[in-house]
């Protein structure tokens, strides 16, 4: 009943759409920035698009196992299972994301981590 009251409500922080949308367009856009050998960025990055911890870990692991690649078609074989694996739970809905959005986001967010544009 307070915030009824009160004329002044400080949010310190929000993400999303915040009041009345009735009748109007929303655009939102969120940047997260996977930097090139900066494991941490792509943790974030992966985290905040709703990625279980044990699942960041075993990336982790297949990244650090497998070669470089030489290409963005290319990637490591542990890798390559590890996109496999998380394609299978977006598709079976136990990782809350569209097949497409996770085909995009892993495809993008690996590709950075090697230094490529996906």
């Amino acid at each position: 009943a307070i915030a009824m009251t009160s004329q002044n409500i400080h949010i310190g922080s929000f993400q999303g759409i915040l009041g009345d949308v009735a009748s109007s367009t929303v655009t939102q856009k969120l940047d997260m920035t996977v930097t090139a050998g900066d494991f941490n960025s792509l943790q974030r990055t992966l985290t905040h698009a709703g990625v279980e911890a044990s699942d960041v870990q075993a990336l982790k692991q297949a990244l650090a196992a497998d070669p470089k690649p030489t290409s963005l078609s290319a990637f490591g074989p542990q890798t390559a299972t590890w996109i496999g694996s998380m394609l299978t739970k977006a598709a079976s809905g136990a990782w809350k994301v569209s097949l497409d959005t996770a085909t995009k986001l892993l495809a993008t967010s690996i590709a950075a981590y090697y230094g490529f544009k996906a």
